[in-house]
């Protein structure tokens, strides 16, 4: 798709880096989308986490970085009616908790649930 006879590699890489860009700011709507509407659903607390850390981490590598203090955020909308409680704690929490205390605070609730 991006060779051509005589080309060099600076040619070629050029190509491969347009090819890459093309579609760069669509796939970024589209992850930021799938971030701000993603909800745990039937996943595990570390699924539904490690997939929050997927989108950010996509969406880092094509230049389009998610705040830290939004992450937590992101986590806490997604909540399923089970996490309700803990949800409104760390909503009010001033200053809001990192993405890995807030996880932290989830996966022990998670335990605790798992228990009863």
């Amino acid at each position: 798709m991006v060779f051509k006879k005589g080309m060099t590699a600076y040619d070629i890489w050029n190509s491969i880096e347009d090819l890459f860009n093309d579609n760069r700011d669509a796939r970024a709507l589209e992850l930021d989308q799938e971030l701000r509407t993603i909800t745990i659903g039937d996943m595990t607390v570390h699924a539904y986490c490690q997939r929050i850390k997927v989108i950010t981490d996509l969406l880092a590598n094509i230049d389009q970085p998610v705040p830290k203090k939004n992450l937590a955020t992101y986590m806490v909308n997604g909540l399923g009616e089970k996490f309700d409680q803990l949800a409104g704690i760390i909503r009010h929490q001033d200053p809001l908790p990192s993405f890995l205390k807030a996880r932290s605070m989830l996966v022990r609730k998670e335990l605790r649930l798992s228990r009863i």
